[in-house]
């Protein structure tokens, strides 16, 4: 058998026999890097009832009817058109997982409906849509990522009923509006991303009681006023932009801000602070006159060349750490609770979890690696190798 057929032949295992034996119950199906072209048929409703985990990243494949699955990893396959509310039907499922793919459309407001979903991936598709206000009454959603589409319209109040939330990532999209002080309610997140967007308005005290808070990224706004002093009590605040907005007022000193350096202030002519900060220092209230104006004018201009070019570094640093910060909460989180669906072990190297690794891994079937045998499925026991 060639390993090309490696996805059609586990697609039909199910209520077959290979090699003798009865096939075991599919619980994972990784067939990664498996298929040039291929699509799952419609079949695979039928052949893989009880199919509860799907990895199908860098293939061009098109999933339909897989009602009891729990984890859909279509990450990096070419998928285009709308995301298919059929989706929806997947009332089981945990992790869904749609990044880096060519999805255009709105967001289903379906998926609210999704009550066991614990992490949602659309970013980098071409999405268009408001974001679905019943997607924040997920209240067990522990990541949300939705970075680099074309997403609109503001943030509501209900984003506070997120509570479980750790990490949400709505960087560069099109969203506007005033950040809403119910942010204060996610008390669980690590980390929290709306750059490169148009909120305005002042940045919410409600941040500083945010003791998790790992990251916070707000550069690239149109926000105004100062940063909240309540800030400083965030002590686990390891990166934080605002750069790139029209806030001002004395940038505070304590906490973690002794840490942070000039590139998470930049391009925000009305602050001032130590000079490490590279920003003019603070002068007492009445001194707000054109020879303030004019320090800051001269202090803008030689640095304007040389904040562009760091800032373009910066940026892509901040790119990572914001993806950082997502992977650390889902890990700092999720180590101990991943779904029972991992029955079988996924190896870091996707091109080894085949077919043919399958048949070795539980000696061709054989009932000795079964944990049970019914009339038509088995289930693989953890003890196989």
């Amino acid at each position: 058998m060639k390993e090309e057929d490696d996805m059609s032949t586990l697609a039909a295992m199910h209520g077959h026999k290979v090699g003798g034996h009865r096939t075991m119950r599919l619980v994972l199906a990784n067939m990664t890097r498996r298929s040039k072209n291929g699509s799952l048929p419609q079949e695979s409703s039928i052949n893989l009832p009880n199919l509860k985990e799907l990895q199908l990243d860098m293939n061009d494949i098109t999933v339909r009817g897989l009602r009891k699955i729990q984890v859909l990893d279509l990450y990096k396959n070419k998928l285009n058109g709308s995301i298919p509310s059929d989706i929806c039907l997947a009332r089981r499922l945990v992790d869904l997982t749609l990044n880096n793919n060519l999805l255009s459309g709105e967001i289903p407001s379906c998926l609210g409906n999704l009550t066991s979903l614990r992490n949602l991936y659309l970013h980098f598709n071409i999405l268009s849509s408001a974001i679905p206000m019943a997607l924040w009454s997920l209240k067990d959603l522990l990541i949300l990522n939705l970075h680099s589409n074309f997403l609109y319209g503001s943030l509501p109040p209900q984003i506070g009923e997120m509570e479980a939330a750790i990490g949400i990532r709505l960087s560069s999209n099109q969203l506007s509006g005033n950040i809403p002080s119910t942010i204060g309610s996610l008390q669980n997140l690590i980390s929290f991303s709306l750059s490169k967007n148009r909120f305005q308005g002042s940045i919410p005290e409600a941040f500083g009681v945010l003791i998790s808070l790992e990251l916070l990224d707000l550069s690239q706004n149109n926000l105004s006023g100062e940063i909240p002093k309540s800030l400083e009590a965030l002590r686990y605040l390891k990166f934080f932009n605002v750069s790139f907005n029209g806030l001002q007022g004395e940038i505070p000193r304590g906490g973690p801000f002794a840490n942070f350096t000039a590139h998470s202030f930049i391009m925000n002519k009305g602050l001032c602070g130590p000079s490490r900060l590279q920003v003019p220092p603070c002068s007492i209230e009445s001194r707000k006159d054109s020879k303030t104006k004019s320090r800051l004018l001269r202090f803008s201009l030689p640095a304007a060349a040389s904040i562009l070019l760091v800032m373009t570094r910066f940026d892509m640093q901040f790119e990572n750490a914001s993806d950082f910060g997502i992977e650390k909460a889902l890990n700092a989180k999720q180590n101990a609770e991943k779904p029972s669906s991992r029955t079988l072990p996924i190896d870091s190297n996707p091109e080894k979890n085949s077919y043919f690794e399958l048949l070795r891994s539980t000696n061709g079937f054989h009932e000795s690696n079964l944990l049970d045998v019914g009339s038509y499925s088995s289930v693989k026991s953890r003890g196989a190798s």
